[in-house]
């Protein structure tokens, strides 16, 4: 099967993935500023396969999504889905990437690891 990977100025709705790997979160540079992969979804495509398709094009990460962890209501209006996912293979291609460990300066203060960090925990309770 051959995956569509290509932008679309039609997408619709927003998706990030938290992508687990080894205890670390895959963040990438993006703007200046670190992030997880993400992007918009598709017309047609589901958050899942949108959140699959963002962390391989801009982390090179091909990953299995494995739950929802949350979601947020950006300033425009639309929300944001964020899901989190497991690393099957990484292309050594793709932007800046960084594998930061959740619980450390200055990570454990971004707002995305938080809020996952959170959710995660409230899980395994």
């Amino acid at each position: 099967m051959t995956r569509n990977l290509s932008p679309s100025p039609d997408r619709i709705r927003r998706v990030c993935v938290c992508v687990w790997h080894g205890g670390k979160i895959l963040m990438i540079r993006h703007e200046g500023f670190w992030t997880f992969p993400g992007g918009g979804v598709h017309p047609g495509e589901t958050f899942e396969e949108a959140a699959t398709r963002e962390a391989w094009a801009e982390a090179g990460a091909w990953v299995m999504v494995e739950r929802f962890l949350w979601q947020q209501v950006q300033p425009e209006g639309q929300y944001e889905r964020c899901y989190l996912a497991t690393l099957l293979e990484q292309s050594p291609e793709g932007r800046e990437v960084y594998w930061a460990n959740p619980r450390a300066e200055p990570w454990c203060s971004d707002q995305q690891i938080q809020l996952t960090m959170e959710v995660l925990g409230a899980l395994e309770s």
